[in-house]
């Protein structure tokens, strides 16, 4: 019969068409479509063939076919594993410039870190920021060795909050940033030549 011809259209939704309105394979119609003979009758209607990968209704469920029903909800994301402790020193000196990058875990001790000594020079931010403010501090040291300062760059790019002491020199052209963020302290020297 003609609807025998048309079946393989319900087979799957890989061909585009199926449960756009509902699940109308399941009932046995095609919108706007009546069935005949023994279909209509409540008669098992012969297996039904996919288009796409030639399967038979009657083999199983077609690889192609849409997932009927609701999606389940994707698992949450697992919480981050702890932070592996970072132990780099990353240092260039040219006849323009000297800079030495110091990151160390603050179990290792000996940092002298004076937060509250002097509000001033102090700030909080967020990791991201401070890749964002100081990034350009330490990028020529950092440059040569990328995989070790992509380690750095998430450490840092991963703390909730970064206690932050700068101290600048004019007359010397130097800088110092002391950084305390996800339980390490991140000393930064930086000295240009006066031009």
């Amino acid at each position: 019969s003609w609807f025998e011809g048309m079946a393989f259209f319900t087979a799957c939704s890989a061909c585009g068409c199926g449960d756009a309105e509902g699940d109308s394979s399941a009932a046995g119609d095609l919108p706007g479509v009546r069935l005949q003979g023994d279909a209509a009758l409540g008669k098992a209607a012969p297996p039904k063939k996919c288009p796409v990968s030639g399967m038979h209704s009657d083999e199983g469920e077609c690889p192609f076919a849409r997932p009927k029903g609701k999606q389940k909800a994707k698992a949450p994301p697992k919480p981050p594993s702890p932070q592996e402790d970072v132990r780099e020193t990353f240092e260039v000196k040219t006849d323009v410039l000297e800079l030495r990058v110091d990151v160390q875990p603050e179990t290792d001790g000996g940092v002298d870190f004076p937060w509250g000594a002097d509000p001033s020079r102090q700030q909080v931010m967020t990791g991201e920021e401070a890749v964002g403010v100081f990034g350009k501090f330490v990028y020529e040291a950092c440059e040569p060795r990328p995989k070790a300062a992509a380690a750095f760059n998430r450490m840092v790019a991963a703390s909730e909050e970064v206690k932050v002491i700068v101290s600048h020199e004019d007359a010397s052209a130097t800088t110092r940033i002391s950084a305390r963020c996800n339980r390490h302290f991140v000393q930064i020297y930086r000295r240009e030549a006066n031009r």
